[in-house]
């Protein structure tokens, strides 16, 4: 009987800064984390739960993050999460906006105050 690898959604977008931190999560319970299809080794990455978490994360972190693992029902089950980090905050700010995902869930009020405070000065609001 072959065994169907269930997935998860479609790849997630996680785009941030460089010199920030990301958390990816996984849909599943101590996963195996990936990048690129092979293991990732670093000092900043350290992992809680279902979560990878990397700090002070650089351009060369960006790429195709992927986790592995068993469900609840003990399927395999794998998920992919395109990490995307650009050089500054402004960069983040524009590139979320010229791909449509500006109403993204913003993790911290610095980008909001940094947002509103850069679009002030640029236009009458």
């Amino acid at each position: 009987m072959d065994t169907e690898v269930r997935k998860g959604s479609s790849p997630r977008h996680v785009l941030s800064y460089d010199g920030s931190f990301v958390e990816l999560r996984c849909g599943v319970d101590k996963p195996k984390w990936r990048k690129k299809g092979e293991e990732y080794l670093n000092p900043r990455l350290s992992q809680i739960d279902n979560y990878l978490i990397m700090k002070d994360v650089t351009i060369q972190d960006s790429g195709i993050y992927q986790c592995f693992g068993w469900n609840e029902f003990n399927d395999p089950y794998q998920e992919a999460i395109e990490v995307i980090i650009t050089g500054n905050l402004l960069a983040t700010v524009v590139i979320m906006a010229l791909i449509g995902v500006i109403s993204m869930k913003v993790r911290f009020i610095l980008h909001i105050t940094i947002l509103i405070e850069y679009t002030s000065q640029y236009f009458q609001v």
